[in-house]
C-alpha cells in the first residue's frame, strides 16, 4: 500500500486498526461487507462508536477487510494479532499518512506542516519538526521542569475555587499551555481571552478531524467547512496517593523519574489509556513528535493533581452514575462533566 494511515480501535487500544489504502481496481484487497452504491458501507458505521461497529462487522469477513467508505476504499485491522503484525513486523509500510482532503481546506491546498501535510512531505518535516523541537528546550530535564511549574498554577487554580464544582477541562488548560510556551515563546494566564480562544478552536478541530463526514468520504463534494478522566479511578487513586507519599512525601511533587518506583501508579495510567481510543505514535516505526512530552505529561499531571486533591463527584451523585461513555473525535474523550476537589491535608 502507498497510501496508509491508521488508527487504533477499541477498549484494548489494539483492537482496530483502520488503513487508507490506493483506489485501485488491480490491488488484491480483502473481502468486504457488500457495498451499496455510492455510500459504500457508511451505513453499517456507527458515527458515534466506530470501533464497536467495525468489530461487529469483523465477525463475518475476518480480522482484516476491505470497508468502502463513499468514493474511498479502507482496510481495516482488528484484534490484537492482527494489529502487531502490520504495525510492528511491518511498521515501514504503515508508517505512511495519505492526502487528507480536510486537511488541505484547513491549509488552502497547502498541506506543508507536519500536521497536515502527507506522503514524502510529511515524513521530511516531521523529523525536521523533531530535530528542531529538541533544539528549542524540547530536552528532557528542562521539559519535565516546564511541566511541574505548570503544575503548580493549575494546583493553585483549584485551590482558588475552594471546593466548587467545575468543568473536567479546566485539566487541559496546564498542558495546553505547556505546548503554547513553546510555540509562543511564553505562558498565558489562564483567563486570557486569546489563550481561553485558542483552546476552544483547537478543541473543535481535534473533534472535527476525528468525525467522520463527507468531505472526507466524498472529497469532490468540496462541502464548506463551517479530558483528563480521574472519575473511574477514585477507588484506585487513594493507593496511587499512598504510593506517591512514600516515594516523594507530602511536600515534593513526583517528578518523571519517580515511575520506576511508583509501579503501581504506572499499571493504573496503562489502564486508563486502554480504554481510551490512541494513536500509536508511541511506537518505533511511526514516531511522533509529542509522544515523549505527553508520556511525561500524564504522569507527573496524574500523581502531581492526586497527591495535592482528592477528586470527587458532585454532591449527590454517585460513582456509578458517572458518565464515562467516550465522544468520538481526533481522540475519545469522556462527555463535559463536572468534578470537585478537597485539598488533602
Amino acid at each position: 500500500f502507498a497510501d496508509i494511515d491508521s488508527r487504533f480501535y477499541g477498549e484494548l487500544g489494539v483492537e482496530g486498526k483502520i488503513v487508507q489504502s490506493a483506489q485501485s481496481s488491480a490491488l488484491n484487497l480483502p473481502s468486504s461487507p457488500f457495498p451499496l452504491p455510492i455510500i459504500g458501507n457508511l451505513h453499517l458505521l456507527d458515527i458515534r462508536r466506530q470501533d464497536k461497529s467495525l468489530m461487529k462487522i469483523s465477525e463475518k469477513p475476518g480480522p482484516v477487510f476491505t470497508f468502502p467508505l463513499g468514493f474511498q476504499k479502507v482496510v481495516v485491522l482488528t484484534g490484537y494479532k492482527a494489529v502487531k503484525d502490520a504495525l510492528l513486523n511491518t511498521g515501514d509500510m504503515f508508517a505512511d499518512r495519505p492526502p487528507v482532503p480536510i486537511f488541505y481546506h484547513v491549509q488552502h491546498g497547502k498541506g506543508t506542516t507536519v500536521f497536515f501535510s502527507s506522503q514524502e512531505l510529511w515524513k521530511t518535516t516531521r523529523w525536521f519538526t523533531i530535530a528542531a523541537m529538541s533544539d528549542l528546550d524540547m530536552g528532557k530535564h528542562l521539559g519535565e521542569e516546564r511541566m511541574l511549574e505548570e503544575l503548580r498554577f493549575l494546583i493553585e487554580l483549584i485551590k482558588s475555587i475552594k471546593g466548587r464544582p467545575f468543568q473536567l477541562w479546566f485539566l487541559n488548560m496546564a498542558p495546553s499551555n505547556i505546548t503554547f510556551a513553546i510555540l509562543f515563546g511564553r505562558r498565558f494566564d489562564y483567563e486570557d481571552p486569546t489563550f481561553l480562544t485558542q483552546l476552544r478552536l483547537t478543541d473543535e478541530v481535534m473533534h472535527l478531524l476525528g468525525s467522520p463526514s463527507l468531505y472526507v468520504s466524498y472529497p469532490l463534494c468540496a462541502l464548506p467547512l463551517r479530558q483528563t478522566d480521574f472519575m473511574p479511578f477514585l477507588c484506585l487513586t487513594e493507593k496511587v496517593h499512598r504510593e506517591t507519599e512514600q516515594v516523594r512525601g507530602p511536600s515534593c511533587l513526583p517528578t518523571f523519574e519517580d515511575r520506576k518506583k511508583m509501579p503501581f501508579t504506572d499499571a493504573v495510567i496503562h489502564l486508563h489509556q486502554a480504554r481510551l481510543l490512541l494513536q500509536p505514535h508511541m511506537l518505533k516505526q511511526r514516531p511522533h513528535v509529542p509522544s515523549s512530552l505527553a508520556t511525561m505529561e500524564l504522569f507527573i499531571f496524574f500523581t502531581g493533581l492526586v497527591q495535592k486533591l482528592i477528586f470527587k463527584p458532585l454532591p449527590g451523585v454517585k460513582e456509578s452514575e458517572l458518565n464515562t461513555t467516550a465522544e468520538a473525535g481526533f481522540t475519545m474523550r469522556l462527555q463535559p462533566q463536572c468534578v470537585c476537589t478537597v485539598l488533602r491535608q
